[in-house]
């Protein structure tokens, strides 16, 4: 565990923070610790293609000290021994002007590359090598607790080099990555439904851990037996080797309720506003209303002369915001506008819910994001 002066944050905030750092002028390397599968790297990958930069992932546990500082050569002329700078670090070149460096598995680096990420840390150089200006520095690891094969705490000099945060799993981030990769509405609406189920190390070492990435996983397989590419005990199979059985019978008793649904289309299209008692079909239905709205979104998403969105969409999502806010469960409605928010680029999403056709149709949509913290303010 990670000691409790450490500031905790999550996913969507690490990244958030490393974002915002690149753009200072006095940037300073940001360290994040956290348990393996949480999504650090594939967070900042993202990042960096958002921003528009590179991206170099270089895991310190497969590098030896001469990969990362390079070869000392010796100088016939002067006597003495230069160094040939590594191709393993950034460079112009290969890699761009602009980018992240992320030095991951910092915390199981032996102590001769330790010494080499100090130097880089400390000054952006190492040896000959000199890390170009555009470049940014971010540093993963996992806690003593999560039983990875060597694990190295960090020093007091090495950590006052930057920042150091602990990155906690969070569902709220979780599932707006999962909206924004197109994860199976299934895997969205069972972790709204089982938070608990999002992240667990265990104890024992043999064990199978749950964690984000796992759930990624559970996600691909899912889809890939609704494309035909798995038979059903080929994906159950894939799913348990990803998360352990007794969570995939958890599941996929949980998945049975999708039977019970009632007519996604008749939502949307407001021939039925059903009041649903049980917490698995609730959580399903709201997960797979949010699937469709954002598929047929990306299809049919005209703006008119006025910046607005067509009708059509318009009134599709109204009636789904009417739905759900006749539902009697204050945080179920605002877990709902949560992933709305999430599940689509905000200038998207905003344009839509602050439309004449949506305000018209849903006034009360409005009233309530207002008093539930202004989720969608313009």
């Amino acid at each position: 565990m990670a000691h409790p002066n450490i500031q905790a944050i999550t996913v969507d905030a690490f990244v958030q923070q490393v974002r915002a750092e690149y753009s200072l002028p006095k940037r300073k390397p940001i360290f994040g610790i956290g348990k393996p599968g949480v999504g650090k790297t594939v967070s900042l990958r993202d990042l960096a293609k958002d921003m528009g930069i590179g991206f170099l992932d270089i895991r310190l546990t497969n590098y030896t000290e001469v990969d990362l500082k390079g070869v000392p050569m010796p100088d016939e002329k002067t006597k003495t021994a230069v160094w040939y700078a590594s191709s393993t670090l950034p460079n112009v070149e290969k890699h761009g002007e602009k980018g992240i460096l992320l030095l991951d598995e910092i915390t199981g680096a032996s102590p001769p590359v330790r010494l080499g990420v100090y130097q880089l840390l400390e000054k952006g150089e190492l040896e000959s090598y000199k890390l170009p200006d555009g470049w940014y520095i971010v540093a993963c690891g996992n806690n003593e607790e999560d039983m990875v094969e060597v694990y190295n705490e960090l020093s007091i000099p090495l950590k006052d080099r930057g920042f150091v945060f602990s990155i906690v799993s969070d569902v709220s981030s979780f599932k707006m990555y999962g909206i924004q990769n197109a994860f199976h509405p299934l895997v969205l609406a069972y972790i709204s439904w089982s938070p608990e189920s999002l992240h667990d190390m265990p104890t024992d070492p043999s064990d199978v851990s749950r964690s984000p990435r796992g759930w990624e996983t559970v996600s691909d397989s899912l889809i890939y037996c609704e494309e035909g590419r798995l038979d059903g005990e080929l994906m159950i199979n894939r799913i348990a080797g990803a998360i352990g059985r007794y969570e995939t019978e958890k599941f996929l008793t949980f998945t049975k309720f999708k039977e019970q649904i009632p007519d996604i289309e008749d939502i949307l299209s407001n021939k039925i506003s059903p009041n649903i008692d049980s917490s698995e079909i609730l959580h399903i239905t709201l997960q797979s209303c949010i699937n469709t709205l954002v598929h047929e979104a990306e299809k049919d998403f005209n703006i008119d002369k006025e910046g607005f969105p067509s009708v059509w969409i318009s009134e599709r999502f109204a009636n789904f915001a009417n739905w759900f806010l006749s539902l009697d469960d204050l945080e179920v409605k605002a877990m709902a506008i949560g992933d709305l928010r999430n599940s689509m680029p905000t200038q998207r999403i905003v344009a839509i819910v602050l439309g004449k056709v949506f305000t018209s149709l849903c006034p009360k949509f409005q009233e309530f994001s207002l008093q539930s913290s202004g989720l969608f303010k313009s």
